[in-house]
């Protein structure tokens, strides 16, 4: 038998337990279920991890050791550093070599849990895109921050996203900026999305639905705009918003198969400089 308590969320544990026989009963205050991930360092075993469910009983067999700890906290320092190395591997694209800390950091205090689907939750804290219905997917947790540190994000910044989808990238935006509108086209995901940051409690992002592509004129300009959806078209409307030196990210359309991310600095009312970044992959911009 092992004693089992409470894990507290916002405080990392990790604590060696003995060794335990083939089948062994966590009590109620605990359960430990497993979860399938590509690549995991597990003493034990490589191929599992271990979330805590707490005020939960279950049965663990045919495991030798198991460890106690915060699935937020391990999980999500596994996928820092797998997004750390895929700025190293595509920096001489980017020219991003390190993601800024201010990002990373507020990527670990957003639980990107809760901008899944419940089928979906066991692979939050994996690096790469999901479905979150309606045709619509959430992004890799690496373009979420290799975007957000391309805006170079102010705590002042207004800033405007296109497209907000469940609302994860807004929500990393909230951590660092002073308030964040979210554009989304299709009212049932813009519902949910309202949901997803209200369980985060995040209050400075304002979520509406509405046509992206003419952005919102009445609370221009904004220092930072980020389009979460490919055009083959540079967004005019968008960037008459933008705030003299502010900066839009955006997928732009090159072909039907081929997509590029680029960056825009607008340095004056009607000049601007364009960066290519990085090939990418993201869904269609909806017209209306």
């Amino acid at each position: 038998m092992l004693a089992a308590r409470n894990i507290d969320s916002t405080n990392a544990t990790v604590e060696p337990l003995p060794l335990v026989p083939t089948t062994c009963t966590i009590p109620r205050g605990g359960c430990l279920e497993f979860i399938k991930l590509s690549k995991w360092p597990m003493r034990s075993n490589p191929s599992f991890g271990l979330v805590v469910k707490p005020n939960s009983v279950a049965t663990i067999s045919s495991y030798s050791r198991c460890f106690w700890f915060d699935v937020k906290v391990l999980v999500m320092e596994h996928l820092i550093k797998e997004i750390e190395q895929d700025a190293l591997n595509t920096a001489f694209m980017t020219g991003v070599k390190r993601i800024d800390d201010r990002v990373l950091e507020a990527l670990r205090s957003v639980d990107r849990r809760s901008f899944v689907r419940a089928e979906d939750i066991k692979n939050a804290y994996v690096d790469y895109p999901l479905d979150i219905g309606f045709g619509q997917t959430i992004s890799q947790p690496f373009i979420v921050a290799l975007i957000t540190h391309l805006t170079e994000p102010k705590p002042s910044d207004k800033v405007l996203e296109v497209g907000s989808g469940s609302g994860y990238q807004a929500a990393v935006l909230a951590k660092l900026c002073n308030r964040v509108f979210g554009i989304e086209v299709i009212p049932a995901l813009c519902d949910q999305s309202k949901k997803n940051l209200a369980a985060e409690k995040i209050d400075n992002v304002i979520l509406m639905v509405g046509d992206g592509n003419l952005g919102l004129p009445h609370e221009a300009p904004f220092d930072k705009i980020i389009v979460s959806a490919a055009s083959s078209k540079l967004p005019t409307i968008l960037l008459e918003q933008l705030a003299v030196g502010g900066i839009l990210v955006m997928p732009k359309q090159i072909s039907p198969y081929e997509q590029m991310l680029i960056k825009i600095n607008k340095t004056s009312d009607t000049e601007f400089t364009i960066k290519d970044i990085l090939p990418v992959r993201f869904v269609p911009l909806i017209n209306l």
